[in-house]
């Protein structure tokens, strides 16, 4: 999610379920280990949150590692998208397809018309 400071902003989380304080704990800290090797791959002004799941309480570092940085490549193609109206040109051919696909078959329930955008 983008932040106004372009600045990175991590938080880790492990909910209760995953086990023990323990448990908990050290899988925060191998996250947090994870974003300190490789924090300059973290895009600037974003607020991304790492939840640990349960398949981290067993897992080798490698995997660890590798799942980290498969979020980040997945959020840095999310962020390009949204950078590049992707969203706003999907939302607006939905509105086109009910307009002209859908619309026409309906009985008009009220008088207002939006304008096109």
């Amino acid at each position: 999610m983008p932040n106004p400071e372009q600045a990175r902003r991590i938080g880790f989380s492990a909910g209760k379920r995953l086990g023990s304080a323990v448990v908990r704990n050290r899988c925060k800290r191998r996250l947090r280990e994870c974003y300190r090797l490789h924090q300059l791959d973290v895009p600037a002004g974003m607020d991304i949150i790492f939840v640990a799941r349960r398949s981290m309480v067993g897992a080798k570092w490698t995997d660890i590692v590798a799942a980290f940085l498969e979020a980040l490549r997945r959020s840095r193609g999310m962020i390009e998208k949204n950078r590049s109206g992707y969203m706003k040109r999907l939302i607006v051919w939905i509105i086109m397809f009910y307009r002209n696909a859908i619309s026409p078959w309906k009985a008009p329930c009220c008088r207002f018309v939006p304008d096109m955008l």
